[in-house]
């Protein structure tokens, strides 16, 4: 059993568990009707899907501003591309696509992050965020008022490891002087947020904020980050392997 006065940090994922796209589609969609482009929605989820899932496979090739730019750029060729495979946005090119993507992405902090890290901060707990991103994930919490909150941001384009591999969070130990039994990692995607911080002896807490999966012996699950205060003032046990079938994806 963990004794929790040994709880020393926590870190926490960010997309999904600190943040959120706020209303993409529909920031995207008028975007580009002040261009003068009608998309169903079909084709807006469609277009945009494809470059999530390109943004999602090289954004750990985003470690500085420099490379940041060049995959924003193109990220927003597929867009362009699959928006005009589409029959839209025939006359637009790719620095219009990139205008209007940057302008769709506007993202939010959950209603419970705020409260849920005043509460932690009160605890005396080092927080910290271990998240498979960009190197501009500091600039996006500074935005929303809550990096201050926060001992160290570890992102995976940086990092040179993610998750659910353990290296990510090995070296965020490391760099915030915690050993694994010290840590607890909260987030919301199973193979990175349970099974990453499992390999490296990390209790991990599964957050579920829109789904209902049965529950998982020696993995504590919450609906809402402001649970999270009174877990850890229970006692925490190491879990033991648990298996469940990995399932994860994911956005920024």
């Amino acid at each position: 059993m963990i004794d929790p006065e040994r709880i020393h940090g926590v870190s926490l994922d960010a997309y999904g568990t600190l943040v959120f796209l706020d209303r993409f589609l529909e920031r995207m969609g008028g975007e580009l009707a002040r261009r003068g482009v009608v998309a169903s929605q079909e084709t807006l989820e469609q277009s945009c899907q494809a470059e999530i899932r390109y943004y999602v496979a090289n954004n750990h090739h985003a470690r500085d501003v420099q490379e940041l730019c060049k995959l924003r750029l193109e990220c927003a060729h597929i867009l362009g591309s699959e928006l005009k495979q589409r029959g839209v946005a025939q006359s637009m090119e790719d620095r219009d696509f990139l205008e209007v993507l940057m302008k769709s992405l506007q993202f939010r902090a959950y209603d419970d992050v705020l409260p849920a890290l005043e509460g932690l901060t009160q605890r005396k707990l080092k927080l910290l965020v271990v998240s498979n991103w960009d190197c501009s994930l500091p600039d996006t919490l500074e935005r929303l008022s809550l990096l201050g909150h926060f001992h160290a941001v570890f992102v995976s384009s940086i990092c040179g490891s993610e998750k659910p591999d353990r290296g990510i969070f090995d070296f965020a130990l490391e760099q915030a002087g915690l050993s694994p039994e010290e840590v607890v990692h909260v987030g919301d995607k199973w193979g990175p947020d349970v099974e990453g911080p499992l390999s490296a002896g990390i209790q991990p807490v599964y957050l579920q904020r829109n789904t209902r999966s049965p529950a998982i012996e020696g993995v504590p699950t919450i609906t809402s980050l402001n649970q999270l205060g009174p877990l850890l003032d229970l006692a925490l046990g190491l879990p033991d392997s648990p298996t469940k079938a990995s399932s994860y994806g994911g956005h920024p």
